[in-house]
């Protein structure tokens, strides 16, 4: 809750009635996905998890050589601090609690337009299966901010810095990780 004073008048700023920025793809997306597995650029890997870790890439090769087998949360900590003893020394370890139940993604909101998304399911001891529809998106982007550059002397070279991102959500508790 914030202590400082509403402003008295609650008109819309200029220009924000018209729409934002959006991404395209003028030749199509250069990313494919045949079932969990995800191929870019000369890059493969597969997109899973599990409930006690959470998202996890599997199998990433550049070019047909493997760089990793797996790359995984193992663990995620939360250290809270506080003006008594008790809150001071607190630290919980969210895989206990499983960092692998997943929440939908937000289509133009937590993911481009363009973005392609897959479902995830999960157990749940209580439920049984859980399954949350569109809980991952991947899609290509960049830093428009930070591209690739060299200038010396005279010469001069920039390109993008293209990305491939995959995102998603993990609530644990009453947090929500997100990417």
């Amino acid at each position: 809750m914030s202590t400082r004073p509403q402003r008295p008048d609650d008109t819309p700023r200029a220009e924000s009635q018209r729409a934002g920025t959006n991404f395209y793809e003028p030749t199509g997306s250069r990313i494919r996905v045949r079932g969990r597995t995800v191929y870019w650029m000369g890059w493969e890997l597969t997109v899973t998890g599990t409930q006690r870790n959470g998202p996890s890439l599997y199998n990433i090769k550049f070019k047909g050589e493997r760089i990793a087998y797996e790359l995984a949360f193992q663990e995620v900590s939360l250290t809270y601090s506080g003006n008594d003893p008790i809150q001071g020394n607190t630290a919980f370890l969210d895989a206990a609690f499983g960092i692998g139940e997943w929440s939908p993604l937000l289509k133009g909101a937590d993911c481009p337009d363009t973005a392609i998304y897959m479902d995830n399911r999960w157990w749940n001891p209580g439920t049984g299966i859980v399954e949350a529809a569109g809980s991952v998106c991947v899609y290509e982007g960049y830093h428009p901010e930070m591209p690739i550059a060299f200038r010396r002397d005279k010469f001069e070279f920039s390109q993008r810095n293209y990305h491939l991102m995959i995102q998603w959500h993990t609530p644990a508790g009453n947090y929500n990780y997100i990417k």
